[in-house]
């Protein structure tokens, strides 16, 4: 972690093992202005939620809280960044004493927005761990993974790309001998529900199951339909269907 002393400029680094780690800052736990201390709560996809102290008086991290789970020993598993291309890449979960070839795999996606596959701990992915499944995320152009330039070139006219790399993650996984087409089941949720819906209909013959959970899937309608709250906030994202070459592209 880095932070940045904003009237001297100074900059301090904080160092945290993690691959992957996400954070929030705790409602009203930062209310003294003077301090140079901040209270920073911690995610990641092995871990649940520890809540650290940073001292910028002395440089050290000292830890306040840490969730427990009873029975749950964050060592006996792995996560693993799998590179699928230069820029597109997969986050694998695992439990250490289960991995081998031919993998049971879920593999989920979204990919929307410019929105981050943040590191958040999931018991029910670690139930899956538990029972012998790898448990992937493809990082996947329109979501925010690599910055704004990885969201605009999934969206609007480009919104293709978001389901060519889910695609390409898929065949890697397979190719790789993680898994295989008889072993994979895939799941999106709203946007990652469109997304999902739109790699059944391109490689059908790659998936065994799928699993959509509230889907976007009826985009044209939808965005024509200006009653909605949302739907011409929406445009920027999916494209104006009344404006020909985004109804075409829809």
């Amino acid at each position: 972690m880095l932070a940045v002393d904003l009237l001297s400029n100074k900059i301090q680094h904080f160092r945290y093992d993690n691959i992957s780690t996400s954070f929030s800052i705790p409602f009203l736990s930062n209310l003294d202005l003077c301090s140079p201390k901040i209270i920073i709560n911690l995610y990641s996809n092995l871990q649940p939620k520890k809540t650290i102290e940073l001292n910028f008086t002395t440089n050290k991290i000292s830890v306040l809280k840490v969730v427990k789970i009873n029975g749950y020993n964050e060592s006996k598993y792995k996560e693993k960044i799998l590179q699928v291309n230069k820029k597109l890449c997969i986050t694998m979960l695992y439990k250490k004493d289960k991995l081998k070839k031919n993998m049971k795999c879920v593999l989920n996606g979204y990919g929307a927005y410019g929105t981050v596959d943040d590191p958040v701990f999931d018991s029910k992915a670690i139930s899956l761990l538990d029972r012998g499944f790898i448990f992937c995320t493809a990082h996947v152009r329109g979501g925010g993974f690599h910055g704004s330039q990885w969201h605009k070139d999934g969206k609007l006219l480009k919104k293709i790309n978001t389901f060519t790399d889910f695609i390409d993650c898929t065949k890697y996984l397979i190719k790789n001998k993680y898994t295989s087409k008889e072993k994979i089941a895939i799941w999106g949720r709203s946007a990652g529900g469109l997304l999902i819906g739109a790699v059944l209909n391109m490689e059908p013959e790659l998936y065994k199951l799928a699993i959509l959970g509230v889907p976007f899937v009826d985009v044209t309608n939808t965005m024509k339909d200006t009653s909605k709250p949302l739907t011409t906030e929406e445009y920027k994202e999916w494209g104006n269907p009344n404006i020909k070459k985004y109804g075409d592209y829809i």
